[in-house]
């Protein structure tokens, strides 16, 4: 392993990139490097895989990077595992042109070989120039040195690949020609330092720590005239509530100004919470993303999940948190049909099994009672104005026992189904709302004794254990019920 630069300390204004590479793609590194010397300050680490993720996460600990380079296997298996970004060099058409050109005036009988995936566009070229080219593709070395194995035992003679290739066909007596041209490697470094010049402008923007926070509050309504004043009155009583909001208006009347009022006064107001930053405010401008993405986005995917998807999956906007509470505001909602709304409630209904309730489930009743349905044509007729779903962490959700949030989604999943009769989905929401309002009234008159103010988590725990009892109760009796009637 070898460093050329020390890396500066997190004072320096030079953004800070590491290259990270095994073979010849290092020297490559070091002659490039020198160019952008006066932009940033670079340090080329010769490790691979992970000894090199084992390394960079220990050297994380004392000094700061902005960016890695890498490329091929070696840098999507640094991407996998590595918080900081990753540049991955990617070879341009014009270096595999040239590269097989090389490679042509040295034999007819010619190899390629490329990380994950052959290219397709490629035959053409080799039935044009009446070539004997053979594609092939590796995931891990053993892969690749048993492709290496293959294509010369077919005749083939010279082999165009990244680093390892070439060093594999190299040891098995075979012409290797690199693939990477200097212009490559010399644009994976502009790359780099545009991202970094993009992220640490982000990190004057939004502060460590404050990206999720919200940048108003009550007093930042301006106006006085008798629809503002009503407008602060009302976004006072609404923030008394965990309840979800939905906020209507046209684009550009400050939707979102009303939902972040709505998040800080209500946690401003909470005894146990004082002088304390409020939780994390997430904004998701429904608008911008694709109705095929939309759960994507918000609530992360699996590896494997669809077709381009990240290695290892990547957590979503909500998902990927990490808290017990805060609030979410959907804007743009209203753009999309019932089967994603519908889509939505179910995905909140899996984050609250994984989660352990960090949100509210009203979402999906306020979802799905604006849209007009065969099951819910006796309820209102769908809102022509632009709306937002503001829903925030709820009563029932906020209990401390996990086994209660599994009996109120067991509840909500009843009064959601059509088979369901009438009279079970109207006690249903009737003791939903009622022991919210049981819970509401106790704390209201508990935070009127200093005593029991000073013994809040304890009571809470009580209390919660209470009500988690009897609505479980409860809905093992619905549940009962209902699958007797069947």
């Amino acid at each position: 392993m070898t460093t050329a630069h020390s890396a500066p300390r997190d004072n320096s204004d030079k953004p800070v990139i590491w290259t990270v590479s095994v073979t010849r793609l290092f020297e490559l590194f070091r002659d490039i490097s020198l160019e952008f010397d006066h932009l940033a300050t670079i340090t080329p680490i010769q490790l691979g895989f992970e000894k090199a993720v084992t390394y960079i996460r220990k050297k994380l600990a004392t000094e700061r990077c902005d960016a890695i380079i890498a490329a091929g296997s070696n840098g999507a298996y640094l991407k996998s595992r590595l918080s900081i970004p990753v540049i991955l060099i990617k070879p341009s058409g014009f270096d595999v042109l040239q590269a097989l050109a090389k490679a042509g005036k040295l034999t007819s009988s010619i190899g390629i070989v490329t990380y994950q995936e052959t290219i397709p566009t490629l035959l053409a070229f080799q039935k044009t120039f009446h070539l004997c080219l053979e594609q092939r593709s590796y995931v891990t070395e053993e892969d690749a040195r048993g492709q290496i194995n293959e294509l010369k035992a077919n005749g083939i003679e010279a082999v165009v690949g990244a680093g390892l290739i070439t060093d594999l066909a190299e040891e098995a007596g075979m012409t290797a020609i690199f693939i990477y041209s200097a212009a490559t490697v010399r644009q994976a470094f502009h790359d780099a330092l545009d991202m970094t010049r993009l992220t640490r402008r982000q990190r004057v923007d939004y502060p460590s720590g404050k990206g999720l926070q919200t940048r108003y509050e009550l007093g930042d309504i301006r106006g006085q005239s008798p629809q503002m004043e009503q407008l602060r009155q009302t976004i006072t009583l609404y923030a008394r509530s965990r309840a979800a909001v939905l906020i209507q208006g046209e684009t550009g009347t400050g939707k979102e100004l009303a939902a972040q009022a709505i998040h800080q006064t209500f946690f401003h107001r909470q005894p146990h919470r004082q002088n304390k930053p409020s939780p994390p405010f997430v904004a998701v401008n429904c608008g911008a993303i694709t109705e095929s993405l939309l759960e994507a986005e918000l609530f992360g995917y699996e590896e494997g999940a669809f077709t381009g998807s990240r290695r290892g999956g990547r957590a979503g906007v909500i998902t990927g948190l990490g808290v017990a509470t805060g609030d979410a505001f959907y804007s743009g909602l209203g753009l999309f049909g019932l089967a994603t709304l519908i889509t939505q409630c179910e995905a909140v209904f899996s984050l609250i099994k994984i989660v352990g309730g960090a949100y509210l489930l009203w979402f999906a009743w306020n979802s799905i009672r604006h849209q007009a349905t065969p099951q819910m044509s006796t309820l209102q007729t769908p809102i022509a104005a632009p709306w937002t779903i503001f829903f925030r962490r709820g009563l029932m959700t906020d209990l401390s026992n996990p086994q209660t949030v599994l009996f109120f989604i067991s509840i909500f999943s009843v009064t959601l189904s059509a088979e369901t009769p009438t009279w079970a989905r109207l006690m249903a929401w009737a003791g939903i709302v009622l022991s919210s309002v049981i819970w509401r009234i106790f704390l209201s008159q508990a935070f009127s004794l200093p005593a029991v103010r000073r013994a809040y988590g304890r009571i809470q725990r009580i209390a919660s254990r209470v009500i988690g009892a009897i609505i479980g109760m409860f809905a093992l009796r619905l549940l009962y019920e209902g699958m007797t009637h069947r």
